[in-house]
């Protein structure tokens, strides 16, 4: 079993398993992560690719949750509250229990103002390690969230094994664990700062030699390299101290990250893009092959063995985000006319450029290449006669059969080419992360911008 071990060269500076615990306590109790100003729930909600309803549906419940019926959420390792409010707004009225734990009371206090401002009263909250789950009897869960808090583990196994036995037959989990080819600038940077703050308790001290050497880095160093999200965790001092002054920290491979998994008895079920422009392309090695023969070598290839592919091809992954389960669902499938298209939630609100591309006059053969302004991704996708009135139709409501009998009422079209060319629409929009699916019976999505507005209305977002 190759599961992750950080380099030997790159050692603690403690060999003692609870001394760096505690120090990893007393990190989280001085600076917080991720850096959060509850104040800002008022202007806007921060949404999560795990928790948002249109994919946790589509890749973990077959399509058909009824979010209205009892649910049961564990974030675990819940840090300042990321994830757990977007999930607990969507859960507004509803009939979710949802628990929030986490061992840093600094971390706790901030979730829970942001909560707090929100009106919401659907959490409660737990102060404690993940490690001390068992203890706790809290039953099993729909659904837990752990991003980002395993690799911190001195035993991430037994950490992720606890999360499993704690999560129900037909659950899910959101998972986010560092990726290692993407961090590889990361370890040596961490190994020069170790040697630097030897012997300095002071923990602000430490981040301010770390900013003191970040400052005047050699053009040589690898940092300099690094993924802008490095950069942009530099610019706050709880960024510095989790980056790079991390008393556990391990990354992994895909090959790690599935051999992970298996000692929990626990299957992939998808890996996301997030934050990556490259977006459904991100994981799929034929996204680097140029050789056409090779391209059609590696489809071949396992799933697994494509994933490990990807990332060695790119070598910039620095975060595997993914969801994992016991079981393997089947998300719904356009073979079912009755299925439920929508619209993911960062197209929803506020990419009115893709659909202007989309509704333009189409005119001669060819393809439309459609981008996002903010993420960057982009979706190809057929131009085809029927594009634009088949685009109209999907108000994440009316199943496909509906918006297929209501294009040929309008246009003559045939139902069989219909159904073809909404199947083009739907393979670059879901490739994307930009559409999904869900059956009638499962909860209608309400995107981000109607969520909070509903409790902020535009007047009073300050």
């Amino acid at each position: 079993m190759n599961v992750a071990q950080k380099p030997r060269e790159f050692l603690k500076h403690d060999d003692s398993t609870a001394d760096t615990q505690e120090e990893v306590r007393l990190h989280y109790e001085t600076f917080p992560y991720p850096l959060v100003n509850p104040e800002d729930e008022r202007k806007r909600l921060s949404t999560t690719v795990h928790e948002a309803f249109d994919r946790l549906n589509h890749f973990c419940y077959e399509g058909r949750r009824d979010f209205n019926q009892p649910f049961r959420a564990l974030f675990a390792g819940g840090g300042t509250g990321e994830g757990l409010v977007h999930l607990a707004e969507q859960m507004r009225g509803r009939k979710a229990e949802i628990i929030y734990l986490d061992r840093s009371g600094a971390s706790l206090a901030i979730a829970k103002k942001r909560i707090e401002i929100r009106g919401l009263e659907n959490v409660t909250w737990i102060q404690e390690s993940l490690l001390n789950i068992p203890a706790l009897g809290l039953g099993t869960f729909d659904y837990i969230n752990c991003s980002g808090v395993l690799h911190h583990l001195p035993e991430p196994e037994a950490g992720l094994k606890i999360l499993a036995d704690a999560l129900s037959e037909k659950g899910a989990m959101g998972l986010m664990l560092y990726a290692k080819y993407g961090r590889l600038a990361i370890y040596p940077l961490q190994e020069a700062l170790r040697l630097i703050n030897r012997g300095e308790p002071d923990l602000q001290k430490r981040v301010d030699n770390a900013k003191a050497i970040l400052s005047h880095l050699p053009p040589t160093n690898w940092f300099i390299q690094s993924p802008p999200a490095f950069l942009q965790e530099i610019r706050s001092d709880a960024g510095i101290y989790d980056l790079l002054l991390h008393a556990e920290d391990r990354a992994y491979s895909i090959p790690e990250l599935y051999d992970f998994l298996e000692t929990a008895g626990l299957n992939l079920l998808h890996l996301f893009h997030d934050g990556y422009p490259e977006a459904g392309n991100l994981y799929d090695p034929a996204t680097y092959l140029q050789d056409a023969k090779l391209r059609e070598k590696v489809s071949t290839f396992s799933q697994r063995d494509q994933h490990t592919l990807a990332e060695l091809l790119h070598g910039k992954i620095y975060k595997h985000t993914f969801y994992a389960a016991k079981h393997v669902p089947k998300p719904p499938s356009l073979e079912n006319i009755e299925v439920i298209p929508l619209f993911g939630f960062d197209v929803h609100d506020g990419a009115e450029n893709i659909s202007d591309l989309i509704l333009k006059p189409q005119e001669g053969e060819g393809h439309l290449i459609l981008t996002h302004p903010g993420t960057k991704v982009t979706a190809t996708l057929k131009k085809t006669a029927n594009l634009a009135a088949l685009f109209m139709q999907i108000d994440g409501c009316r199943p496909l059969r509906e918006i297929l009998r209501r294009v040929a009422g309008d246009t003559g079209a045939d139902l069989a080419l219909l159904r073809q060319e909404f199947s083009t629409l739907y393979d670059a929009f879901h490739h994307a992360g930009w559409m999904y699916l869900r059956y009638p019976e499962s909860s209608a999505v309400i995107y981000p911008l109607e969520l909070q507005q509903r409790i902020f209305p535009p007047k009073d977002n300050v």
